[in-house]
């Protein structure tokens, strides 16, 4: 993305006849080139850790969290399921159990179907970790895309968790044996529960782009 931004900035600076402002364009963009970089030391998500992440300590995250799926095939539509946080003490690395409860697609709040206890997973010095599902089934009514039960999910949940872990995110891969589709290129998002009474918004990505409204 900088690059590009040199090779518009660039050629106005040469020709200065033909530019109203070369010094104000190369100022603007360098103060787009710091907000850029300030941004994206901040992530919480992605696949590899954040620059000057703080892992949370055991016990900070213990809780109550909503869990958004956005598959790939329909991004807009996600599966939510509630999780229940614990943490401990892996030698020295966070250890953190999951115990996942997906919800009613209709209102995103009831439980429905079987629970989900992937085993725990440790997250990384750098906030990183990755969390494997194995091959669980999930109950068709918190399916908003077909309302057809899901066999055979198998998945990896990749992302990054830094305190205060307000909010994570990262990507998800993996397959469903029926219908047979791949979840390469879907997305979650984690962020808990401070009142039960409101919910917090349904974000699918790390970008933080809102699923569809309930019907």
């Amino acid at each position: 993305m900088k690059f590009a931004l040199y090779l518009g900035v660039v050629p106005c600076l040469l020709l200065a006849a033909a530019c109203a402002d070369p010094d104000g364009a190369f100022d603007e963009f360098v103060d787009r080139s710091a907000k850029a970089g300030a941004a994206s030391s901040t992530s919480t998500g992605g696949d590899g850790g954040a620059p000057g992440c703080v892992v949370p300590a055991v016990g900070e995250i213990d809780g109550d969290y909503v869990m958004v799926l956005s598959a790939k095939l329909s991004p807009k539509k996600p599966i939510v399921m509630s999780a229940a946080l614990t943490s401990a003490d892996d030698g020295g690395k966070l250890s953190v159990t999951m115990h996942l409860q997906p919800l009613l697609a209709t209102d995103r709040a009831t439980p429905v179907g079987a629970a989900i206890d992937p085993p725990a997973f440790t997250v990384a010095d750098d906030g990183s970790f990755t969390m494997d599902v194995p091959s669980t089934d999930i109950d068709g009514t918190a399916n908003p895309i077909t309302g057809n039960t899901l066999t055979g999910v198998a998945a990896q949940v990749v992302g990054t968790m830094c305190a205060p872990a307000d909010f994570i995110c990262g990507t998800v891969t993996g397959t469903v044996t029926t219908p047979p589709v791949s979840l390469d290129g879907s997305t979650f998002t984690l962020q808990p529960i401070a009142d039960p009474a409101s919910p917090p918004e349904t974000f699918i990505n790390c970008n933080k782009d809102l699923a569809n409204p309930l019907q």
